[in-house]
């Protein structure tokens, strides 16, 4: 079997969505699709509505590609480790091969994809239409995200995890919303691990 088979690098972005999304036992190599399948969708539809998405954790590149299979015209992935704990449990890898494959494809469907090694306070965008926050699950973190990029996302505010770490972020997700005018919760699931997406009232 060779390494697209093993690790299932698709030819498509619409395929690795699709293969996402449908949570399948196999994950090919992957340990981590069960969390995000449920909210593939909900992620894709934020994302049409969107020209500037910002992810903050990457992992094994999953809700990666609700993004890249979206209408938005930039997507922005960071991560303070790209190539080291998502491969951890595959000795033959030196890389994220998720990742590499993710932006060859970006490149060959010309998608304006770009991806950043660092932490997510290390960074600044000038405007995001959605950001899309599944980093460190602390509520000290999150809170310091906030207090970076806050004021400079537009639209939408999406956080995974908010059932399984909902002890930890919540408390700071419904503090910004009374310290920053204008933003109210436009989707919540705690069904799964959690998702909360926040809308800016324009």
């Amino acid at each position: 079997m060779n390494l697209e088979e093993k690790y299932g690098l698709f030819g498509t972005i619409e395929e690795h969505y699709a293969f996402i999304k449908s949570n399948p036992e196999d994950q090919k190599g992957k340990n981590s699709i069960q969390w995000i399948a449920p909210y593939m969708e909900i992620l894709k539809y934020y994302a049409d509505q969107s020209e500037v998405v910002v992810e903050f954790g990457v992992n094994q590149v999953n809700s990666t590609f609700a993004f890249l299979h979206s209408k938005c015209r930039e997507v922005h992935s960071v991560d303070v480790d790209f190539h080291k704990n998502p491969i951890k449990a595959h000795r033959e890898l030196s890389r994220n091969i998720w990742l590499d494959h993710a932006v060859k494809l970006a490149e060959k469907e010309e998608k304006n994809f770009f991806t950043y090694e660092c932490s997510s306070l290390e960074i600044k965008f000038p405007r995001i239409d959605f950001l899309f926050i599944d980093s460190l699950h602390t509520g000290k973190h999150l809170q310091q995200e906030l207090n970076v990029h806050g004021n400079s996302v537009t639209t939408y505010l999406g956080f995974h995890d908010t059932k399984l770490f909902g002890h930890e972020l919540n408390p700071v997700i419904n503090k910004f919303m009374i310290d920053s005018s204008g933003w109210f919760i436009e989707y919540f699931d705690n069904i799964g691990c959690g998702l909360t997406i926040l809308k800016k009232d324009r």
